[in-house]
């Protein structure tokens, strides 16, 4: 897909409303974009390209003027030349993260988030795919914030052409930022690029590029406490779980809500991280931190550090440091007291208990921006934060959760080490969500949370030891779905292994089978960190997903049987390196030429299962 060249007005560069004289007119080009200038305003455009050919670009706003100035809309705009296009979007809500699908341009198509949450309503991404020239151009907002998307067809009169236009920043609706003089706005960051495989447009791109911007130091494997009993806890029951997780090979263990609150219920008294000795552990946090150590295991404890309950002590005695919204009250990390008071709280539960892995969490929100600058004067209070936190604790992990997975966006990789991919369990919807995220992210910060349990003697069988592997079969085990083995093992490829059941109820079998995996993916860490992935097939039946190194020298494909499969045997093409020879794991030898040309043929079981298929390069 082409983008329109020549550029020469900044109209065409920004979309930038005010109470100052509205830009118009002629920029200058300059080596890294584009700079214009009027007596109240500047605008700066910056590229910065990779070798992938994805894009990064910062528009910034200046007040040049002697007096304050309000930013009321602030866009930045790209032009892409033909009019017959389709447009993909996402949408995503709790248990039904990254609901993905195109559309055909028509007049014009939009989408926003809902609230503070980045990725709660539309995802802030976007894609155009041409139907003449069979190309497209993907579009990512890389900060976070309230913000909106645009692409509509237009008349531009210069150039003289029939183009898509597409706007991306900060939502307009009730925007309204004050600069002062010689103050600057960054506009959220835009990283774009081109494709021409529709079906995961070039997803490997950004794969690549987010290794070389935000690439955390660990892939870890974890347990959680929360899909095992929920907020009901105690230190009897998290012991018999710690001592199955050491067992399996689990490296941290992480104890979810339910936690802290004294005297009133942990879900109204947020905001203190004081523990209970009611409810919870009853005092003996401490005392089980200490025991997950001795067990060589690192400790971790979920926080909701962005919240606060009516009945804390924290909001009681400092209201001034929270937004509030009806019911909702959310720390404001625009004001720099309310960030030191909430990092104080954090340090002292972090130096308290040894804690080394923190989860994040985000469940309840509010919508409108007191400071009318669509949540940018919080996110960068709030990114300062996380810096403090980092620099602070340099070893610790952060994973970032909201209701789910409603900040799994890229520019929330700056902020997490990797995702609660959903509240929604079900081993088969949660391969569909990473299916569409991917298209977005790196599969290393796609976490794999897995809930699974062992079902005796469900089936008929010639023998008496018949055994189902049962999933959650949503956010909690209300209805429940057995899973084959090799589903199962599959469909955990790509982000950290993570588990949150209750362990005491695996069968041995099952419990050596987590065990393997578990030993097996700390040999493969550095390869799971860097695999770029790609989606080779995608229908109703049938899923292919193939992972490799950037040489590709080493190729993992999966694919996933559904409803209904048709055949026995699927042909696979890799995208591969056509001057390397490659073997599978029977030692059968293929040149990556005929991979492509010619395919390989995977047989099949049945519907629903799942099969590999291993290919190397022959040294």
């Amino acid at each position: 897909m082409k983008f329109l060249e020549n550029i020469t007005l900044i109209e065409q560069l920004v979309t930038l409303f005010g109470d100052f004289t509205p830009p118009a007119g002629p920029v200058e080009q300059r080596e890294d974009g584009f700079f214009f200038a009027n007596s109240e305003v500047e605008i700066r455009t910056r590229v910065q390209p990779h070798p992938t050919g994805v894009h990064i670009r910062r528009d910034t706003v200046t007040n040049v003027a002697s007096r304050p100035i309000t930013v009321h809309t602030a866009l930045s705009r790209f032009h892409l030349d033909g009019w017959e296009k389709e447009v993909y979007t996402q949408f995503s809500q709790n248990n039904y993260e990254s609901c993905g699908g195109w559309q055909s341009l028509v007049t014009e198509i939009s989408a926003h988030n809902s609230d503070l949450r980045s990725g709660f309503g539309g995802v802030p991404f976007t894609a155009l795919y041409d139907l003449q020239t069979q190309r497209g151009a993907a579009f990512h907002i890389g900060d976070s914030c309230l913000w909106r998307i645009f692409v509509r067809k237009e008349f531009l009169s210069r150039p003289k052409t029939r183009a898509v236009t597409v706007e991306l920043g900060p939502d307009p609706l009730n925007f309204a930022y004050l600069l002062q003089p010689g103050e600057t706005l960054a506009l959220p960051a835009i990283v774009h690029y081109e494709f021409r495989n529709k079906t995961d447009m070039d997803a490997w791109k950004l794969h690549r590029w987010c290794k070389d911007n935000y690439m955390p130091n660990q892939f870890p494997v974890a347990y959680n406490t929360w899909l095992c009993r929920f907020g009901n806890i105690s230190y009897e029951l998290l012991s018999r779980q710690l001592k199955e997780a050491a067992e399996i090979g689990m490296e941290y263990f992480v104890v979810d809500a339910g936690w802290f609150c004294e005297g009133i219920h942990w879900a109204t008294g947020l905001g203190d991280w004081e523990e209970s000795t009611e409810f919870g552990m009853k005092g003996r946090m401490q005392e089980f931190a200490d025991k997950v150590r001795a067990a060589g295991l690192k400790f971790g404890l979920w926080f909701e550090i962005e919240r606060a309950g009516p009945e804390s002590k924290a909001f009681r005695e400092h209201p001034e440091y929270y937004m509030v919204e009806d019911q909702n009250i959310l720390v404001d990390f625009a004001n720099p007291d309310a960030s030191d008071f909430v990092f104080s709280l954090l340090e002292q539960n972090v130096r308290k208990y040894g804690i080394e892995y923190i989860k994040f969490d985000f469940n309840r929100t509010v919508y409108h921006d007191p400071h009318r600058t669509a949540f940018l004067r919080y996110y960068e209070g709030y990114g300062a934060f996380i810096r403090r936190v980092r620099e602070t604790f340099p070893d610790m992990y952060l994973e970032g959760c909201a209701s789910g997975g409603l900040r799994m966006t890229l520019s929330s990789l700056k902020y997490y080490d990797s995702f609660w991919m959903s509240d929604n369990q079900s081993q088969r919807e949660q391969l569909r969500i990473f299916r569409d995220t991917v298209l977005r992210m790196p599969a290393r910060a796609i976490g794999n949370w897995v809930s699974v349990c062992s079902l005796q003697n469900q089936t008929p069988s010639s023998t008496d030891d018949a055994e189902l592997i049962v999933t959650a079969g949503d956010r909690g085990w209300r209805y429940i779905e057995s899973i084959p083995e090799e589903y199962l093992l599959h469909s955990m490829w790509g982000g950290p292994m993570c588990l949150s059941c209750d362990l005491t109820r695996l069968s041995p079998a099952l419990k050596k089978l987590l065990t393997d995996r578990a030993a097996l993916i700390k040999t493969q860490r550095e390869y799971w960190l860097n695999a770029e992935t790609r989606i080779l097939t995608d229908t109703p039946g049938m899923l292919v997903l193939q992972f490799c190194d950037e040489a590709m020298e080493d190729l993992r494909i999966y694919l996933f049987g559904g409803e209904p499969l048709t055949q026995s045997c699927v042909r696979v093409y890799p995208v591969c390196d056509p001057n390397t020879v490659y073997a599978d794991k029977d030692g059968n030898r293929y040149t990556g030429r005929d991979l492509m040309e010619r395919g390989v043929g995977v047989p099949m079981k049945t519907n629903r299962s799942a099969e590999e298929l291993l290919l190397k390069k022959v040294k």
